[in-house]
């Protein structure tokens, strides 16, 4: 199964920035809904859409392989 660290990237975030970062936050700046984000965060092999991924790469300025990661 793949899961999506999104959570550990917004922590990551908030470490680099020095503040604290919410979810609406990132939504504005992805054009996520802010439940998605929520869902892609809780749920363990979420099914992520590529045009989200990539919005969600841009924005944390990571490649896919820092977001994803395979868990056995």
């Amino acid at each position: 199964m793949i899961i999506i660290k999104l959570k550990e990237m917004k922590l990551m975030q908030e470490r680099k920035l020095g503040r604290s970062i919410t979810w609406k936050e990132i939504s504005e700046e992805t054009n996520i809904p802010t439940n998605t984000l929520s869902r892609i965060s809780r749920l363990e092999g979420y099914n992520i859409n590529m045009k989200d991924l990539d919005a969600l790469c841009k924005y944390f300025k990571i490649s896919p392989g820092d977001l994803l990661e395979q868990k056995n």
